[in-house]
């Protein structure tokens, strides 16, 4: 979930399905805000400018889990933004959509409005066919777009300071732990699902189709299948 730190001074952008769940988990706990009274209860969290001596609030709907960077800085103070580091994560994409698949089979269901959106993918024939379905070509999860729009403004620009990868997940968060002044930060085992390695599920035709949505992350961050 988007987290805007007063106190560490950053704003985390959550991508779905880059562990940003356990990333929220890992900083929070070090800004000695208590995640797991909200954690699994709340589909949207939301988040304001309130204290500064608070990791977030629930107050403002304005920012929601899942929002995109350009989003988030549309409505919070311009010094807020200019200010505060700003970071997401990204992942490769044909591992990314197959972790999106299996949520949708395993995890999804804890969310009573996203039924109807289970049901159509459990009937569906195997992962071909959901890379081919609007879950597969235009979302991640339940969100719209692709990788680049949220950490982008426009087609080109990146407009966070640091993106680090789902791959060196220890590694990149223990970087902006530094750079923040918060020490060992370690990501939990959060939303993990049972599943075959990524290249398992893919043809050529679907390889290459989600090689084509999200080229501009694959080519950017210099992901290959």
């Amino acid at each position: 979930m988007a987290i805007i730190s007063h106190k560490n001074r950053f704003i985390f952008i959550h991508i779905p399905k880059t562990a940003g769940t356990a990333i929220n988990w890992a900083l929070q706990e070090k800004s000695n805000v208590s995640f797991r009274k909200f954690y699994g209860k709340l589909k949207y969290i939301y988040y304001s400018l309130v204290s500064p001596n608070m990791c977030f609030t629930l107050y403002t709907p304005k920012i929601q889990k899942h929002a995109k960077a350009k989003e988030i800085r549309s409505v919070i103070p311009k010094q807020i933004w200019k200010e505060y580091f700003t970071f997401a994560f990204v992942r490769n994409p044909w591992d990314l959509m197959v972790s999106s698949y299996e949520w949708w089979l395993q995890m999804a269901g804890m969310w009573p409005d996203l039924h109807d959106d289970i049901q159509k993918i459990k009937k569906m024939k195997g992962f071909h066919e959901f890379i081919w379905s609007e879950y597969g070509l235009s979302r991640i999860n339940e969100q719209y777009g692709n990788i680049y729009d949220w950490i982008s403004e426009g087609d080109d620009e990146i407009i966070v300071d640091y993106v680090g990868k789902y791959e060196n997940l220890d590694k990149d968060l223990n970087w902006i732990g530094s750079h923040l002044g918060i020490s060992e930060v370690v990501p939990p085992k959060i939303n993990v699902t049972e599943r075959l390695p990524y290249r398992e599920y893919y043809d050529e035709e679907s390889k290459k189709l989600v090689g084509e949505r999200f080229e501009k992350t694959i080519e950017k961050f210099e992901y290959s299948f």
